[in-house]
């Protein structure tokens, strides 16, 4: 386990090495400077994984400090010099002491100098006093182990100052460089981030971890202490990450954070068609999680690549199968929120629901995730019940009852936008999770994302999920109107106000309205065979009829008016 350098990353280290070798040269009289690489990149490099992340840990001055000084360097030396961007102390943002980042051979770094700290206030995060520090200090406040090693630019060698990092990281283990209660005392944040480590590169959590996890003040300093934003940043990291998702969540449920993280206020209620419990149980979210893990595992590393799962989705739109992939954050972050769908929450301006509650004020997550979860929440049942409806049609049925089911699926991909292959994929993941059959459960969860059960090799309660679900996707491309959430109707309130011989008014929604539907069970139709339809439909023409009476009748109360 070494570190190994790109040919940039040589040419980077040369040149700071070089920059503290001028310095202590032009400075005699000052203590030599020694320049490391700290954290991230050289956990990332003894892994063999590529990294951008550089921060450049000093031990004589600040950050900006060095970056200046790089910059007088390159310019002594006729190189192009770079604006450096000072990033000053901000404590609620867990920045202590001022840093700099800047472009050096085209890479962004990050300038630091090392530090300690103490905390005299322990009710807290915000350090009370940060100063210079040694690289074992340095080491020893940061969150864990593997992430407190450093890469010393002059001797060219990794430094272990925990005496511990190197040892877990070959071990896959995650444990922190104090004692935990203490680490996570200093910053209770750093839970989660030994979630998201552990999660991320499928190493183990230390046992001690759990045990400090448990105590009720870390828990409390969890929920006081740190802003919603900064965990609602670790929870997206973990469910964005293509591999940890369900890793995380498995982590969250063991170190039973699930009610810290997803907090819900006093006045939170059920609604009359929800469970009893106000507080949810995580074992939904498990369920949920698991199966969409192995669903999504099935994708494709590319378009062109074999697709099982592209063949259950899509088998001739690959597009669609490779949209559905890019939202496996919103799938994970939609089935954790799926206990408390029914859960209702007294709000100044409307009641939210449980979901729309937790995204916006303890997640603090954009408002398009809190729209795009409550739209799956809402709608995954309706795709159920449309999945059996389409699988129980006579294959050789081409009837009026297949039209209005054509119909009725086009309002649903046109009511959910875009998102609706994620929610079909997701109600698929509901109906799966809740079958009784053990060898189901077996089959969905015993993978390690190589070894998966072949779809068509699931028990056959699984199996017929599968094949109603491929077939709402095939009827959906059979009939045309996969894209119809995209649809505009093919006559405008002018068009159609010409060829009905009314004037525009409030009615002409209806009349669009009607016009779409007939889009949808025509959606290979011409302007010409609209335009037909409109005028001899019998529904517009009753809307038309009541507009002209309601105009009528508004007229004649006018004239009889004194």
């Amino acid at each position: 386990m070494r570190v190994v350098l790109t040919p940039q990353e040589e040419t980077l280290v040369d040149l700071l090495h070089k920059v503290a070798k001028y310095e202590q040269t032009a400075s005699p009289d000052q203590p030599p400077m020694t320049l490391r690489i700290a954290g991230g990149w050289v956990r990332d490099k003894l892994l063999g994984l590529d990294s951008n992340d550089i921060d450049v840990a000093v031990d004589t001055m600040t950050g900006y400090e060095l970056a200046n000084k790089v910059n007088a360097y390159l310019d002594t030396h006729g190189e192009r010099t770079r604006q450096v961007a000072k990033i000053g102390s901000n404590p609620d943002r867990s920045k202590h002491l001022e840093t700099a980042t800047m472009m050096v051979l085209d890479q962004p770094i990050d300038f630091v100098n090392l530090r300690s700290e103490s905390y005299d206030d322990q009710s807290s995060r915000i350090p009370t006093n940060v100063q210079f520090g040694t690289p074992t200090e340095d080491a020893y406040r940061r969150d864990t182990t593997i992430n407190a090693l450093f890469y010393n630019i002059q001797t060219r060698q990794v430094e272990d100052f925990t005496e511990r990092g190197l040892e877990d990281l070959r071990a896959g283990r995650i444990c922190t460089p104090l004692e935990p209660h203490a680490t996570f005392k200093d910053d209770p944040l750093r839970v989660l981030r030994c979630v998201r480590f552990a999660a991320r590169f499928g190493f183990q959590l230390d046992p001690t971890i759990d045990t400090a996890v448990q105590e009720e003040d870390i828990r409390q300093g969890l929920r006081e202490k740190i802003s919603r934003e900064r965990i609602g940043t670790e929870i997206d990291k973990m469910l964005k990450h293509p591999t940890g998702a369900l890793l995380a969540i498995r982590h969250l449920i063991q170190l039973q954070l699930f009610p810290v993280v997803f907090s819900l206020p006093a006045g939170a209620e059920v609604n009359e068609n929800g469970p009893t419990a106000v507080v949810p149980e995580p074992d939904t979210v498990l369920a949920h999680s698991e199966v969409l893990d192995y669903l999504l595992c099935h994708s494709p590393a590319s378009p062109e690549d074999p697709d099982p799962l592209l063949d259950f989705l899509t088998r001739r739109h690959k597009a669609r199968y490779i949209e559905i992939t890019t939202r496996r954050r919103l799938l994970f972050l939609t089935a954790c929120l799926f206990p408390y769908r029914n859960i209702i929450v007294p709000d100044a301006k409307r009641p939210l629901t449980g979901p729309q509650y937790l995204i916006r004020n303890c997640l603090k997550l954009p408002n398009q995730d809190m729209d795009q979860c409550h739209k799956i929440l809402t709608t995954y049942h309706e795709v159920q019940d449309l999945a059996r409806a389409v699988a129980a049609i006579p294959t050789d049925d081409a009837g009026a009852a297949v039209t209005d089911l054509q119909v009725r699926v086009g309002h649903f991909i046109r009511s959910t936008g875009a998102l609706w292959p994620a929610t079909v994929l997701f109600a698929l993941a509901d109906a799966l999770s809740t079958l009784p059959d053990p060898a189901v459960h077996i089959a969905l969860t015993s993978h390690d994302g190589s070894t998966l059960t072949p779809l068509e090799q699931l028990p056959s309660p699984a199996a017929e999920l599968v094949t109603r679900h491929r077939a709402f996707f095939d009827f959906a491309l059979d009939r045309g109107i996969a894209n119809c959430h995209a649809w505009k109707p093919l006559l405008d309130g002018k068009k159609v106000a010409k060829a009905l011989g009314v004037k525009p008014g409030p009615r002409m929604g209806q009349i669009l309205a009607r016009i779409m539907e007939w889009q949808l069970a025509h959606p290979v139709g011409s302007v010409d065979e609209c335009l037909h339809f409109v005028k001899e439909d019998s529904v517009i023409a009753e809307i038309v009829q009541e507009a002209l009476q309601q105009k009528v009748a508004a007229s004649k109360k006018r004239k009889d008016s004194p």
